[in-house]
């Protein structure tokens, strides 16, 4: 073998070994309590082993909130989030901007995109105000697998807002597990394929959902 074949093989050794850390810690979220969970994942993080988005070390559980479907105003709540994994965005306004609208499109695009385990995983849009009627039109012409609801007060962006330190909590797209624990937060302008990626992995790793 050649020096630079043996210098790749090195590489893609090392880069396998830096995406299987990576998933240990992030399934630790998950696997064990979580004092355990921020021990192993806040204090030992090797140098190279990163998330896409940002990582909430350890990931949190949803405060209770209540909230009202946007289709019929059928009351909901955080129970609505359990069984699957969530790809949540949260919009503060009556309207929903260029952002938004890319962000809700990016969601279902890779909702599809996870092909077998897509059953798995659900869309939702928390609304901090009832939409106007332009924009429920919308989201049943373009989202209607959706879920979509008005919540009753700020709890959870109050909440948000606090876990991830950020006053804009509807300028990104939230990741939360199966049991109600929110753990990532992409800004808007990420790369969908990436927060793809990161979905495939969890689901290869995980038996939840």
């Amino acid at each position: 073998m050649t020096a630079a074949a043996t210098k790749r093989a090195k590489s893609a050794k090392s880069s396998t070994t830096r995406n299987r850390v990576f998933l240990v810690l992030l399934i630790a979220l998950f696997a064990i309590p979580p004092l355990a969970a921020w021990l192993l994942i806040d204090k030992w993080r090797p140098e190279g082993v990163v998330a896409h988005g940002e990582l909430l070390t350890p990931a949190r559980p949803l405060p209770a909130w209540q909230g009202r479907s946007s289709n019929n105003g059928q009351p909901n709540d955080a129970n609505v989030l359990r069984g699957r994994w969530n790809m949540v965005y949260l919009s503060s306004g009556e309207t929903c901007n260029q952002v938004c609208e890319t962000s809700l499109y990016n969601m279902r695009q890779m909702k599809i995109a996870l092909g077998k385990d897509m059953e798995r995983a659900q869309t939702v849009l928390l609304l901090l105000q009832a939409p106007d009627s332009e924009l429920s039109s919308w989201l049943e012409q373009e989202h209607p697998a959706m879920l979509k609801f008005v919540l009753d007060d700020t709890t959870l962006p109050d909440f948000m807002a606090e876990a991830f330190g950020s006053a804009a909590v509807d300028q990104g797209i939230y990741l939360v597990d199966p049991l109600s624990n929110v753990f990532m937060r992409y800004d808007p302008d990420v790369n969908p394929r990436d927060i793809l990626k990161d979905l495939q992995r969890l689901f290869k790793y995980s038996k939840l959902g």
